[in-house]
């Protein structure tokens, strides 16, 4: 059962970084602009996050494992039909298609070890995260060799191929008891503020996108922030007004809940940069191959996977608000040496190791602890909601970095300084982003210990 709730789990990581390697190159690929090729990335993360809390809300309702299988179809539908096509439209078509099917794979597989394992939480959390981090980072090797050995449509075929695997492996070897196939209550999904949700992250893409071309004041880019503002504003209202919303806002009340669920969201944004912008960056920095892009970062996915475990492991001797603090503070120090010291292939690969290690060690402790705060009856949906907010960090990290790269003006003659100058930029915006993540660690362990002397006394 745990290797069918795993494989699905690392092939759809696989399928949200698979284009990674190409991102750079994409529009001479398609014949589109550089701007539009971004959609390979921000079209997966648009429908992976907007769909996350109503494919949640439904495995809360219908079962499990109803949901999960029919999430790993939907990926491996979506797979087919960017696979099989030459049109640039249909190719984005079925990334949305696989956003879809993906976000009911990741925070579904959280809750199932949640629920099945609640003595060894701590272990197949950091199972189902490292899964998910190699998944990452083999996607980009999938992505890069087979582009270079058997091009672009192959990239998608062979995650489809493992996609119909997991389908028949989920469907076959993941048992759950009858009670939990039944519905839990009358059937409800609330499709508006999903909606809602939706239409926000889609107003937020086109204003970062528009931000690239016009200036902050004209209506193009006033036009989305008001829609911006306005989908979110009915989406937060309608969550807190009715009782079975797409997301549980409520929870956001709890101080704890509230301080990790954003920590997860500025971890998002920087893990989310590195991931989508190592392979360009070491085409540009070392004139590597698409397919030697993918293998320098090989020796930071290994360790990542490594310090992820490690990151599972420690909590038990340390605590995992003071694990977190530890991770993030050793993942601050790797961004900031990373995007400031980074000047030859030896530094490189140093450097990656460092921030790997940070990356690693924060990824569990962060889940574990959301999950804790959510309460014992509501961890399926603190798995989903640490998961949406971890995504919405990789829809606005991505976004702005592409922001900032449009900004190049590629006719100079010192462009390749232009692009390099701005990839550090970049890494520094994520260095920002993890500096955010050190000081809500440090806030919600003090916040912890306040309410532990609280109930101490109060005894």
């Amino acid at each position: 059962m745990v290797f069918a709730l795993m494989l699905p789990n690392f092939v759809a990581a696989a399928g949200i970084t698979v284009i990674a390697s190409i991102l750079g190159i994409a529009g001479d690929i398609f014949g589109v602009s550089q701007g539009s090729a971004m959609w390979l990335m921000t079209g997966f993360m648009l429908t992976y996050t907007s769909f996350m809390p109503i494919l949640g809300r439904l495995s809360d309702q219908l079962g499990r494992k109803k949901v999960f299988v029919t999430s790993i179809a939907i990926f491996t539908l979506g797979l087919l039909v960017s696979a099989i096509t030459d049109n640039f439209s249909l190719v984005i078509t079925g990334r949305l298609i696989q956003g879809i099917g993906a976000a009911g794979i990741l925070p579904i597989t959280n809750a199932f070890v949640s629920e099945q394992f609640p003595e060894k939480k701590g272990k197949y959390l950091a199972m189902v995260n490292a899964t998910y981090g190699l998944g990452v980072i083999v996607g980009v090797n999938i992505g890069g060799i087979t582009y270079d050995l058997l091009g672009w449509k192959w990239m998608f075929l062979i995650i489809f191929i493992a996609s119909v695997i997991s389908v028949v492996l989920a469907e076959t070897l993941i048992k759950v008891p009858s009670q939990a196939n039944r519905e839990r209550e009358p059937f409800k999904v609330d499709i508006t503020g999903g909606l809602f949700f939706m239409l926000a992250i889609i107003s937020f893409l086109l204003l970062v996108q528009n931000l690239s071309k016009y200036d902050f004041f004209s209506l193009q880019v006033t036009g989305f922030l008001l829609s911006l503002v306005v989908f979110a504003t009915l989406f937060a209202v309608r969550e807190l007004k009715i009782p079975n919303p797409a997301i549980q806002l409520r929870g956001f009340r709890k101080p704890g809940f509230l301080i990790y669920n954003l920590l997860a969201l500025f971890f998002g944004i920087a893990m989310f940069i590195f991931t989508t912008f190592f392979p360009s960056y070491t085409q540009v920095l070392f004139g590597y191959s698409v397919s030697q892009s993918v293998y320098a970062i090989d020796p930071f996915a290994l360790a990542m996977v490594v310090f992820i475990m490690l990151g599972g492991m420690i909590i038990k001797t340390f605590g995992a608000r003071t694990s977190m603090i530890a991770g993030a503070l050793l993942f601050a120090i790797g961004s900031f040496v990373f995007a400031s010291f980074t000047n030859s292939e030896l530094s490189y690969f140093l450097n990656s190791l460092l921030l790997a290690a940070g990356l690693g060690i924060s990824m569990t402790p962060m889940n574990y602890i959301v999950i804790e705060e959510g309460g014992i009856e509501n961890q399926g949906s603190s798995a989903g909601i640490v998961s949406i907010m971890r995504s919405l960090g990789g829809v606005i990290g991505p976004a702005f970095a592409g922001l900032m790269m449009s900004k190049i003006d590629f006719s100079s003659l010192f462009v390749m300084d232009s692009i390099i100058e701005t990839y550090n930029r970049i890494f520094l915006m994520s260095f920002y982003s993890v500096l955010v993540m050190l000081f809500l660690g440090i806030t919600g362990y003090i916040v912890n210990r306040k309410n532990r002397l609280e109930l101490e006394v109060t005894k």
